[in-house]
């Protein structure tokens, strides 16, 4: 008959085993919240992150309170996130955070349009800009290659910049 003997485990071996399993669920958790984090500001625009956001519900009360204003808007499409990164250095160039508004319209598209002051949009995004409380240009962006130069273009056009 074979006895076997019960070898006594010392209990500094239970304490690093309870600190390993600790630091693990510690960095699991960081990285969890990482992600997460992460996540969040990849789904928000750069633009999003730094202009004025308006509300798609408040844009008539806002245009009323503010006769001239300037919108863009979009449809947070991740395929817009180069051009996005373009036209935010163009308007830190020109620093223009102030005066250019960010409406996502992802909400309120029906079959492909969107309606802003009784006018109905197929195309974005786009660049609204009012004048005494009326849209009084309208800039297609897809239309002209979310091409920033053009859009300087434009903007210098419209008064918004001025050329140096």
């Amino acid at each position: 008959m074979i006895i076997l003997s019960k070898k006594k485990i010392p209990t500094k071996n239970y304490i690093c085993l309870t600190l390993i399993i600790i630091c693990t669920i510690a960095i699991t958790y960081y990285l969890y919240l990482w992600l997460v984090a992460y996540k969040e500001l990849d789904t928000q625009s750069i633009l999003e992150q730094h202009l004025q956001v308006i509300n798609y519900n408040d844009i008539n009360n806002y245009v009323i309170e503010n006769n001239d204003s300037f919108l863009y808007i979009t449809n947070k499409n991740k395929d817009y996130s180069k051009f996005e990164n373009d036209l935010y250095n163009l308007i830190k160039k020109y620093n223009l955070f102030q005066d250019v508004l960010y409406l996502d319209i992802s909400d309120n598209i029906k079959n492909g349009t969107f309606t802003i002051n009784n006018f109905t949009f197929k195309q974005y995004p786009i660049f609204l800009l009012y004048d005494d409380g009326n849209i009084t240009s309208i800039y297609d962006i897809k239309a002209n290659s979310f091409d920033t130069e053009k859009i300087e273009m434009y903007l210098e056009s419209i008064g918004v910049i001025e050329n140096d």
